[in-house]
């Protein structure tokens, strides 16, 4: 649960960062356009691995979960941003409330799908002398892969279960 935390920090400072450039008239209409290309860049990515017989490591599969999460929030709240009414703080602050809702309910939302599709991480350990990368996938099972570097591993080599 630990590795979710930097993912969660991030998404904040992000968000915070892309709401204090909106406020001083920065467009983040380019949230729209990296969105599609953070999917392509991903989906391309495991098919073309899965070609070569490797899949990326579910930190990496974790991070473009997350910038994908964070992408979505920043779309919502751009669209969302014209329909605030108010002048100066007023409107300021109310943008702040939508962003931190929005954040809110899409972090939520994107936790329980991560919870739902195994974990959020995995680990490197040496089985019978071979180096592996071990994912667990059930409460008392564990798979392990081929180590091919810290991005991607390989074919499945290993198995435990209770």
């Amino acid at each position: 649960m630990m590795v979710f935390v930097p993912y969660i920090l991030g998404a904040v400072l992000l968000t915070a960062v892309a709401f204090v450039l909106a406020g001083r008239g920065v467009s983040l209409r380019v949230a729209y356009v990296a969105l599609p290309l953070l999917v392509l860049l991903g989906l391309g990515g495991i098919l073309i691995l899965a070609g070569l017989g490797l899949s990326l490591r579910r930190w990496v599969v974790s991070a473009l979960f997350f910038a994908g999460v964070v992408l979505l929030t920043l779309c919502v709240a751009e669209a969302l941003h014209p329909r605030v009414g108010g002048t100066g703080a007023r409107s300021y602050v109310a943008g702040g409330v939508l962003w931190g809702v929005a954040l809110a309910i899409l972090l939520t939302v994107a936790a329980f799908l991560r919870l739902l599709t195994g974990g959020w991480g995995d680990e490197v350990r040496t089985e019978d002398g071979q180096k592996m990368v071990v994912e667990s996938v059930g409460i008392f099972q564990e798979v392990g892969y081929r180590y091919v570097n810290p991005f991607v591993h390989g074919d499945q080599i290993w198995e435990w279960n209770d």
